[in-house]
């Protein structure tokens, strides 16, 4: 399959006049949610890219999910603690108060995750890590708080407050991954709540975290130079790419195309398309020189093979990239020749018949003389009339051909079907 080459589709009317926090498209791609510093959650529709709601609050938001399972329903978290979910069921583009349904956590909401089947919530907020279950869209139930995380391995000094800053369920969401800023990489047992494993991190300072698709790797970016790959059977630190980090601000990091392309947001106005296997750069989407790049968003449309990345900028903006992989076939690239034209079995027996009454006339001419002993002068005389008569008659035919084939192009080229 070509590698994809991203072009910029189009800067959103955002509706925010603070930093994008956060973006995320829902599971079937028809939307586009955003989240910003000032309180607003806006949702696109990605057919026209044009906001079809518009929710306000008075804190800012930090982190926001599309549930998996419950349509049209996102849970936002706040920094004031609160946790929205939002069902936006009604056409009205202003938020209807009896589909918000408000929990109240001890601390700002720091990040947000969800297990495939929808039955388990995943919250960080303040030092702690919560686990809820959730069988309707407003009753969340068994709500329990992880252990505080031990601290690293052979560190003697003291260790900040817990923050953990990435979730992530894994084997069918009997275990969860928490990314500390401080404390590393813990994988938790959801049931039993006892710590499975610990990865001890190349740097301090981590900022956001990737799990691949078969749950064997972690990136992380960290907020001293770069990014980190870390292979989770191993629980060992595999290898770093340098990257230019400023201002100490969380870069998000995002995994896509079954783990083999990684998205990297970025403090110097641009936003990096990764080889997740070799970390060669792909492709630089460049922004505005003094953007940041604190928000990711990838959504591949099957029906139409369409790849779309959204990036939220410390500007306000949003903008879509778009890409479109070549067609291929199984056995190797479509041929780019136009194929031949298909010509109607009626037009075929046509000119078969054309051809064999020219064929009959010309042997009549040559072999009648002989049997019935006319002149050669004669024969010659019905060849040269006969030859007239034949060239109109082929001419005919190809004329017949011409005004009978239909005129849509589309019936002379099969059309292709694009497989990606």
């Amino acid at each position: 399959m070509a590698t994809p080459h991203y072009t910029l589709d189009t800067t959103l009317p955002s509706g925010h006049s603070n930093s994008i926090i956060a973006l995320q498209f829902s599971p079937d791609g028809k939307f586009l949610a955003s989240g910003s510093g000032d309180g607003v959650l806006m949702v696109f529709s990605t057919l026209t890219w044009k906001p079809v709601k518009r929710y306000l609050d008075a804190s800012p938001l930090t982190a926001l999910i599309w549930h998996p399972t419950f349509p049209k329903t996102l849970i936002c978290g706040y920094r004031s603690g609160d946790i929205h979910t939002i069902n936006f069921e009604s056409h009205s583009l202003i938020d209807d108060p009896n589909k918000v349904w408000t929990d109240k956590m001890g601390g700002p909401i720091h990040c947000i995750a969800s297990g495939g089947s929808g039955t388990k919530v995943a919250l960080s907020y303040g030092p702690d890590v919560a686990v809820v279950e959730q069988h309707a869209i407003s009753v969340w139930t068994n709500a329990r708080n992880l252990p505080e995380p031990p601290s690293l391995p052979g560190l003697d000094e003291e260790l900040p407050v817990p923050t953990a800053c990435s979730l992530h369920f894994i084997e069918n969401e009997k275990l969860l991954v928490v990314t500390y800023v401080d404390h590393g990489i813990i994988c938790w047992d959801i049931n039993s709540m006892e710590l499975k494993w610990q990865i001890t991190p190349r740097t301090c300072s981590l900022a956001s975290c990737a799990v691949s698709p078969d749950e064997k790797v972690l990136v992380v970016a960290n907020l001293y130079d770069g990014l980190d790959w870390y292979k989770i059977p191993d629980r060992a630190f595999s290898r770093s790419v340098p990257l230019h980090i400023n201002h100490n601000v969380p870069i998000p990091v995002l995994l896509v195309d079954s783990g083999k392309t990684l998205l990297v947001g970025g403090t110097s106005g641009n936003a990096k398309v990764l080889d997740a296997h070799t970390a060669e750069t792909i492709q630089t989407l460049d922004h505005n020189p003094d953007d940041l790049v604190q928000a990711l968003a990838f959504c591949l449309k099957e029906e139409t093979g369409t790849r779309y990345i959204a990036t939220g900028t410390s500007q306000s903006f949003i903008q879509i990239w778009s890409a479109t992989t070549e067609a291929t076939d199984v056995k190797g690239p479509q041929s780019t020749e136009t194929p031949a034209p298909v010509i109607p079995w009626f037009i075929r027996f046509q000119r078969f018949i054309n051809m064999a009454l020219v064929v009959l006339a010309f042997v009549s001419v040559i072999y009648l003389p002989m049997i019935q002993d006319i002149g050669a002068s004669s024969s010659r005389v019905l060849l040269r009339w006969l030859a007239p008569v034949a060239r109109s008659v082929l001419s005919r035919v190809d004329s017949d051909a011409a005004t009978t084939l239909p005129q849509d192009p589309d019936f002379f080229v099969p059309k292709t079907v694009t497989q990606v």
